[in-house]
């Protein structure tokens, strides 16, 4: 987070991924309003076809790695790579 100049108050970088930003946009739509098993399908929608997309783009490019690495996710299965 060096290039967007995110540093915590001693001026070091903060780490800030998909599972932060998800979270902060998760907790502003329940401060708007939303109710939590709305937000769950929303977020669940979200995900299932955002990894469809990918496993068809995966696919798509015969990656065999890709699809392994697609198919250990899904399972919960930890990435070896």
């Amino acid at each position: 987070m060096r290039i967007a100049g995110i540093v915590d108050a001693e001026g070091r970088p903060l780490h800030i991924g998909p599972r932060q930003l998800r979270q902060t946009y998760a907790t502003a739509l329940i401060n708007a309003g939303i109710s939590v098993p709305a937000l769950r399908h929303l977020f669940g929608a979200t995900v299932r076809q955002r990894y469809e997309t990918t496993l068809s783009a995966a696919k798509s490019q015969d990656s065999s790695a890709m699809l392994e690495i697609a198919a250990a996710a899904s399972k919960g299965e930890p990435d070896m790579s």
